[in-house]
């Protein structure tokens, strides 16, 4: 071995130009500097061709240490990997982490997957984005658990708990696709994984009238003040088992009047998958008059008062409610549950009735069987969910005659 030591390299004084001083041999020896710094560096041949490895500057790197990273480096090139290259591509690498801010991947990410969403579905993921904003600016391989907790925990005092958990959900789908994309081994970890939410409270059923006041709020409905669009489409709701949101943002091209039938292409519904909707006489007969009323067939069914572009919003049925007295006590979303308690409470196919909501019963064939097979199931169950609601609509007017006189 050479004769070199640390105590050598401590000794050596600095000269007017750089100076070199030998190991002895490995081609390993120190660069003395005018300034004073001592270099470790290596001479090795790749491919034929003398190159330079630089190991770093002394006392960090010590004779020993720098002794087996040459032997590290001569075992790398005998695999036939080239060290220098290797350093330039990890260097490269370390420089386009730093230049990937996490807006830039989350606007990625974002694009990447919206075109099987739902127009509801990305308006809710661009509000969690919008959550997200604070990191739009920092490079991925920067941002920590502190700046995560930052945001959660400025959810958590607004009481937001169960929308809490979709804003880390969506965080860590960014980063995985970060990861993935990224295509290099080194992983980022997610600074997000040792997170632990409170946990929320059980969850709140949708209010609903009970079976013996629909009747009386169907009635005390007719003759609320409200422009004559905004009921005639809570009625088709109710009729329908529509979720507010394909209600409000149906299209005249997806109603089929020859067949009796609405047909929601999957990019509207919450399932992405293509949703069949049986028409009572009672539906067409409401649509009817929203031909009248509007004196088109085209655009949206149900568009709001001000922009025929625009569709209701989302408070128009709950201030419908409120106006009508059942404030607190029905939603929108309760109309879903009464067809389903009628559906089968009167003796329908379950299946029938799930795929009526939407729901997705089963695994994707039994899907596609179900949905061909039940449609006349599902034909006769919006028929007669139509007239129950006329019958209770009936009894509860003939009880309110009676009562006034």
């Amino acid at each position: 071995m050479g004769q070199l030591s640390d105590v050598d390299l401590r000794n050596a004084k600095p000269r007017a130009k750089p100076w070199k001083l030998w190991y002895g041999e490995l081609g390993l020896y120190w660069s003395i500097m005018p300034t004073g710094s001592k270099l470790a560096r290596a001479k090795v041949y790749i491919n034929g061709r003398e190159r330079t490895l630089s190991l770093g500057p002394h006392p960090t790197i010590s004779v020993a240490k720098a002794v087996k990273l040459v032997l590290d480096r001569r075992a790398d090139i005998y695999e036939k990997v080239d060290p220098i290259a290797a350093k330039r591509e990890l260097r490269e690498r370390n420089r386009e982490e730093r230049r990937a801010l996490f807006g830039d991947v989350a606007q990625r990410w974002y694009r990447s997957k919206v075109g099987g969403w739902s127009a509801t579905h990305a308006r809710d993921i661009r509000r969690i984005l919008a959550e997200l904003k604070p990191l739009d600016a920092k490079p991925m391989v920067a941002i920590t658990q502190r700046h995560v907790d930052d945001i959660l925990d400025g959810i958590i005092e607004r009481g937001s708990l169960v929308y809490l958990r979709d804003v880390k959900l969506y965080f860590r789908k960014i980063w995985r696709f970060y990861n993935a994309s990224a295509g290099h081994e080194h992983q980022l970890h997610d600074p997000s994984e040792s997170i632990v939410l409170p946990d929320t409270p059980r969850e709140k059923h949708h209010a609903r009238l009970p079976e013996s006041e629909i009747g009386k709020f169907l009635c005390a409905l007719a003759i609320t003040e409200a422009l004559p669009l905004v009921r005639i489409a809570f009625m088709f709701m109710l009729l329908t088992g529509l979720r507010t949101g394909e209600l409000r943002h149906l299209q005249w091209s997806d109603v089929e009047m020859r067949k009796r039938q609405l047909r929601i292409p999957p990019e509207r519904m919450k399932a992405h998958l293509e949703h069949l909707v049986p028409l009572s006489d009672q539906a067409i007969a409401l649509l009817q008059d929203v031909q009248q009323i509007a004196g088109k067939r085209e655009g949206l069914v149900f568009p709001s008062p001000l922009d025929p572009a625009t569709p209701l919003s989302d408070g128009t049925f709950l201030a419908l409610i409120r106006r009508a007295g059942y404030a607190t006590r029905m939603t929108g979303h309760g109309c879903r549950s009464l067809l389903s308690t009628f559906g089968h409470e009167a003796g329908f196919n379950g299946d029938a009735v799930e795929l009526a909501l939407a729901h997705t019963p089963g695994n994707a064939v039994s899907r596609a069987y179900n949905s061909a097979l039940h449609l006349v199931e599902r034909r006769r169950l919006l028929a007669a969910w139509a007239d129950h609601l006329d019958q209770l609509q009936r009894e509860a007017r003939k009880f309110t005659l009676r009562s006034v006189a």
